[in-house]
């Protein structure tokens, strides 16, 4: 019996082992490559609530570099409606960085007016993430783009840059 119960031990200190090892990943910003189309919603609430839903695209360069084209197709861009207020832009450009930190997959990114916290989903064998969830950090003072303080959603891999 004894036997038994000190090799079912052993086993289960070397799965432990070879199951934490499997579990570090360390992505880099080249798991975001391509464009993504990307909705995000918010609700606030009180007397000056600024709700706002949002659709569009972001691209990711792979070298943490959100880009955008002078000229269609514009790549990153999108419209939101912030309480009735429709609003478009065709030049999204900024930041990102794939920090693994506070957990595996996460990182941010960050525009004219705003920091953003993410975490990948749907990482593919070749270590290309299909997907990932946001939600808003801050809003930088002074900018015109006014907002929810509360804002997050989803992004879902469109495809290559061409």
């Amino acid at each position: 019996m004894k036997i038994y119960a000190i090799t079912g031990a052993g086993l289960l200190a070397c799965a432990a082992v070879v199951g934490a090892a499997q579990a570090q990943v360390a992505y880099t910003d080249s798991a975001l490559n391509g464009c993504y189309a990307h909705h995000s919603t918010s609700v606030d609430t009180g007397s000056a609530a600024e709700n706002r839903d949002a659709v569009g695209t972001l691209c990711f360069d792979g070298n943490g570099h959100i880009i955008a084209a002078s000229h269609a197709p514009y790549l990153s861009g999108g419209v939101g409606n912030t309480n009735g207020n429709v609003q478009s832009r065709n030049d999204t450009t900024g930041r990102y960085s794939v920090t693994n930190s506070p957990g595996d997959g996460m990182g941010t990114f960050e525009g004219k007016c705003t920091k953003h916290a993410f975490v990948l989903k749907n990482v593919d064998s070749n270590g290309l993430a299909h997907g990932f969830q946001y939600i808003l950090l801050r809003r930088k003072k002074g900018c015109a783009d006014n907002g929810p303080t509360v804002i997050g959603g989803g992004a879902e891999y469109q495809g290559p840059l061409k």
